[in-house]
């Protein structure tokens, strides 16, 4: 999965002749592309650490990302050391599924080269299917938990067992 999101956030970078980078909904870094060109602070932190400061995060949600049907143009900001930006909703359906930013100092991108519609698409297939198998994933660690505190021993025999032929634990 992380090979298609990556391979889509580079050819999303290549068609808007820019860096791209790719959120999750709760404004984590998901995948990125090449930087190369204006970085400030905040991108910089972002891609170190995988996400972003709460004041960062407070700040672009009050700009109005998170209900955003349409990509947003965010102004610069000097108390954050954060220059402009293009962020555009991914949303699978109406299910807000992350973002794409790019940084757009000078305010030159164009409209055009932000819908980028055909890999948008893609991407919110992509972020849609990660998002399922992530739901998946914590409902088999969650049964686990519940059958490994099992009073009934073997409940828990059998639940180890399972665990241990799905690779989640080791002997």
């Amino acid at each position: 999965m992380q090979d298609e999101l990556q391979r889509l956030v580079d050819a999303l970078a290549a068609y808007a002749g820019r860096p791209a980078l790719i959120e999750d909904r709760r404004q984590r870094v998901v995948v990125y592309s090449e930087h190369t060109g204006p970085m400030d602070d905040v991108r910089r932190a972002s891609i170190l650490r995988r996400q972003t400061t709460p004041e960062v995060m407070a700040w672009f949600r009050n700009v109005g990302i998170m209900d955003a049907r349409e990509p947003v143009r965010t102004p610069a900001s000097r108390e954050l050391d954060l220059l402009p930006r293009i962020c555009v909703p991914i949303r699978h359906q109406d299910l807000l599924l992350g973002f794409v930013w790019f940084i757009d100092p000078d305010g030159t991108m164009a409209d055009a080269d932000i819908a980028a519609t055909g890999l948008m698409s893609e991407l919110s297939l992509a972020l849609y299917r990660e998002n399922l198998l992530g739901e998946l994933a914590s409902q088999r660690e969650t049964e686990a938990a519940r059958t490994l505190l099992s009073d009934n021993e073997p409940t828990r025999v059998r639940s180890v067992r399972a665990l241990r032929e799905a690779g989640m634990i080791a002997d």
